[in-house]
């Protein structure tokens, strides 16, 4: 007689291999461009494909060359240009690429800046790529201003997250500073569909980090894990705003594959509605995320005993070939 324990590993062996002929049995399908972050909702995330740095950091200059000719929504006179009069591209960290979990920082807005020799070669860089010139250099010097922003609040910030600036992409929601710090709604929304989105398209992150209150409300047309963290400027107590950072650090270590979670729980019907509605369409335009439906229907029939031929006559050979399990003395 078999023990309960010896139930359980039979189990185990037969789910483990179930699932294994299963998944080789099952083709892959091709991987296709994907529109993630469509203007309206970002719509995915997919895990399973990688980054490549090389087309990746071509398809992002074209989005950052668009943003520094854009001028919408300063046409109408009600906004008007700070002295860095053109929008500012974010730098991206050189393993952001190959980072296990890419993460992306979003603040609200950039500085407005003033005549000091960093921002006037922001500026000069900054217009040389408007006018053809590569984006490197922008990025580079970035890079080496980033630690004296805002008096190195804002460095002191990212690493309070735990982040590592060579490993994560640093954006803003509006890509252009105004005079008067005013940024209505609708400029916000108008700078996301034109470039904010489609940079997140081209750069992917399994981690959106939200910054300051105006910034949160775009989590709910996000649908890879967010995390919203007050702003690096807040003038809150030193306690209160120390746990919030450390809430929002451990919210990011956590952070997952939410559109896999989502996906599970719509098959054990238990995603909200709303969340619901959205998923078929999600499905069909991710390649990643059809290939985990399937693998789990694929799981699912095969527990119910639902295969094809072939596939049932290699798990039978793979059965006959297992050592038979010795109960022992337990009886």
């Amino acid at each position: 007689m078999t023990t309960e324990l010896d139930d359980s590993i039979a189990a185990e062996r037969l789910l483990a291999m179930i699932t294994k002929e299963a998944l080789h049995a099952m083709p892959e399908p091709p991987l296709e461009e994907v529109d993630h972050y469509s203007p309206n909702t970002c719509a995915t995330s997919c895990p399973e494909r990688s980054v490549s740095p090389e087309p990746t950091m071509k398809k992002m200059e074209g989005i950052c060359r668009d943003a520094v000719r854009c001028n919408a929504c300063f046409e109408s006179g009600q906004l008007k240009r700070p002295y860095v009069n053109i929008a500012q591209p974010r730098y991206i960290g050189p393993g952001y690429w190959k980072a296990k979990k890419r993460i992306a920082l979003a603040m609200l807005n950039p500085g407005a800046g003033e005549a000091n020799a960093y921002d006037q070669e922001a500026l000069k860089l900054i217009r040389a790529f408007r006018d053809g010139a590569p984006l490197a250099p922008v990025l580079e010097q970035a890079r080496e201003a980033i630690p004296i922003w805002a008096g190195g609040r804002y460095f002191e910030f990212v690493k309070a997250l735990g982040l590592d600036l060579d490993e994560i992409a640093l954006l803003n929601i509006a890509w252009c500073a105004t005079a008067g710090n005013k940024y209505p709604d609708e400029m916000l929304d108008a700078c996301w569909q034109r470039h904010t989105a489609p940079l997140l398209n081209a750069i992917l992150p399994n981690v959106i980090v939200l910054s300051g209150f105006a910034a949160h409300r775009y989590a709910a047309i996000i649908n890879v894990k967010t995390v919203k963290v007050i702003h690096y400027a807040n003038r809150g107590s030193i306690v209160a705003r120390t746990q919030a950072i450390e809430a929002a650090r451990r919210e990011i270590e956590e952070g997952g594959d939410l559109m896999t979670e989502r996906l599970s729980a719509w098959m054990d019907g238990e995603l909200e509605t709303e969340h619901a509605r959205q998923l078929p369409s999600q499905i069909k335009r991710d390649a990643g995320l059809r290939r985990n439906w399937d693998r789990y229907h694929l799981i699912g029939d095969a527990l119910r005993g639902v295969l094809g031929p072939d596939l049932s006559v290699k798990i039978d050979a793979r059965l006959g070939a297992e050592p038979s399990i010795n109960a022992g003395a337990n009886e």
